[in-house]
């Protein structure tokens, strides 16, 4: 069973701390005790082939940094773990000025990869960021040639919002980058009467 970490209770909602099929579990990551996994992760380009990192060798305090990034009150990780150990991580940030919420994820555990953890936890991940933070929309960001990313958006109903064309630099050639989004409504099913 998964060890959840409850010391953020006030600040993310209590459905985040979920376990899922005994194995699965999402916690805040609240602390920097997990860089070093993490840094292992962004050294293999197979993992970070998607990731602005991949530019830059990372140290094991950029991840220091970025970790630390998310201990606000409009941003947080929150890890996926397996089994007690951590397989990757959502990064969540949000205005609650314009009730816009922004979702990253990567997994970096290979072996974890094809076996839908990202099918499995984000509708918790986003059924929190509504009813908690009271959003009004979430938008996720993907390269356009990352086809599993967009496969995965797609199957769980979010719609392009738009395509910035040739956004980025992938394998020596320019891409697009897709912004995917989904509303509270659309989310909960709820219809408005026009």
């Amino acid at each position: 069973m998964c060890e959840i970490n409850r010391s953020y209770e006030e600040t993310v909602p209590q459905e985040v701390f979920q376990t899922f099929d005994d194995k699965y579990c999402l916690s805040v990551v609240n602390d920097t005790s997990h860089c070093s996994k993490v840094l292992t992760w962004f050294h293999d380009l197979s993992v970070t082939r998607y990731l602005e990192v991949r530019f830059h060798q990372q140290t094991l305090r950029d991840i220091e940094e970025f970790f630390k990034s998310h201990f606000t009150r409009n941003s947080v990780l929150i890890g996926i773990f397996y089994d007690s150990e951590l397989i990757g991580y959502y990064s969540l940030k949000w205005s609650p000025i314009h009730k816009v919420g922004e979702i990253g994820v990567v997994i970096g555990e290979k072996r974890h990869w094809g076996k839908g953890v990202v099918k499995i936890t984000r509708p918790t991940i986003v059924r929190a960021m509504f009813s908690f933070f009271n959003l009004y929309k979430i938008q996720g960001r993907v390269y356009a040639s990352n086809r599993s990313s967009v496969r995965g958006y797609e199957d769980e109903g979010w719609n392009r919002e738009a395509v910035l064309q040739e956004q980025f630099i992938f394998k020596g050639r320019r891409v697009d980058e897709i912004i995917f989004s989904i509303k509270k409504d659309s989310f909960f099913g709820v219809t408005k009467n026009d």
